[in-house]
């Protein structure tokens, strides 16, 4: 009996003990488990934003592959469709207009409002020409049309980009280093009358090596304008800005 009696107090003080040193066993054992999961366990870090660009398949080679690439990576252009660019195709007004916008940072109007006669507020090319007009960059004609779908010439793309890019020293540019040249008949290019209107803006890009004219010396004024062309200019008014 007393034998029974000490075997009974035994495991009582048995589980005493237990119910003391366990929970701190308990918890320590979950607190390593829980600290070396912790630690081995990756850290997730937040997702890297990727601006996809597409790869043009038929830039690749092209006298204007490298200006076309910048202007594409900056977002200012994309392709004709997924995978190519045209950059021997023309452009139109309003594609123009739209690039001009873009690449030298102007906002969009709030509220696209009747800019010229021909222009649907509906249409794509809208708050980019809405934008351009209010800025000043562009006109139209005459007759209060513009034009979008219209092709746009050189000198044209031209004058709008410059007029985009706000160069201040564009009008003494010409000032002084021809428009006091009483003798001559033309401006870099034989094809450039000094009287032209868009002799100065000519002038500028030449001398600070915007454009470069055709291998002819000529610069084709009237010319339509290409996509390879456009790139370039682009790429030039951004390098020295």
């Amino acid at each position: 009996m007393k034998n029974l009696k000490r075997f009974i107090a035994k495991c009582a003080a048995v589980m005493l003990l237990a119910t003391l040193v366990m929970p701190a066993f308990l918890g320590q054992f979950y607190f390593e488990v829980r600290a070396e999961t912790e630690m081995s366990e990756p850290v997730t870090a937040p997702p890297e934003v990727v601006i996809a660009t597409a790869v043009f398949t038929d830039t690749e080679g092209h006298w204007a592959e490298t200006y076309i690439e910048k202007i594409r990576d900056l977002g200012i252009v994309s392709g004709k469709t997924a995978d190519t660019f045209a950059p021997n195709d023309n452009i139109t007004r309003g594609e123009l207009t739209k690039i001009a916008i873009i690449a030298l940072g102007f906002d969009l109007p709030e509220n696209v409002l009747e800019s010229f006669t021909d222009v649907d507020t509906s249409a794509w090319f809208a708050p980019y020409i809405s934008a351009a007009k209010i800025v000043g960059i562009i006109g139209g004609y005459a007759d209060g049309s513009f034009n979008p779908n219209g092709l746009i010439n050189r000198a044209e793309a031209l004058k709008i980009l410059l007029e985009a890019a706000g160069f201040e020293d564009l009008e003494e540019h010409f000032e002084n280093n021809y428009a006091n040249m009483s003798e001559w008949t033309y401006v870099t290019f034989p094809d450039v009358g000094i009287y032209e209107w868009y002799a100065k803006y000519v002038a500028y890009a030449y001398d600070n090596g915007i454009i470069s004219g055709y291998e002819d010396r000529t610069f084709g004024p009237g010319n339509s304008i290409t996509r390879a062309e456009v790139a370039k200019v682009v790429s030039s008014i951004l390098d020295m800005m």
